[in-house]
């Protein structure tokens, strides 16, 4: 839905009410984010020691802080799943 259509067919109050429920239950990528990293944080636990557990936000891809901090935290991601998974990763 275009943003025309949004102003057509919801009125501000339930415009408001959709913006709150998104506050306390994402939809879209914010969620999906949360859910990877959910798999993401299993996945490297489960196949770890006792002293080597992740926290959700070690895994978690943070939005919106730079394009250096972003392809950091991707190529965090990558190297974690490769070194699960038992591949050795070039560079």
């Amino acid at each position: 839905m275009t943003v025309s259509e949004v102003q057509e067919k919801v009125s501000p109050e339930e415009l408001c009410w959709w913006m709150a429920y998104n506050r306390i239950s994402p939809i879209g990528p914010a969620r999906q984010d949360y859910n990877a990293a959910l798999i993401a944080q299993a996945v490297y636990n489960s196949n770890m020691g006792k002293g080597r557990r992740l926290k959700l936000d070690d895994v978690r891809l943070k939005w919106g802080e730079g394009g250096k901090t972003m392809i950091r935290n991707m190529k965090g991601m990558i190297n974690l799943l490769s070194s699960v998974a038992g591949l050795k990763r070039k560079g």
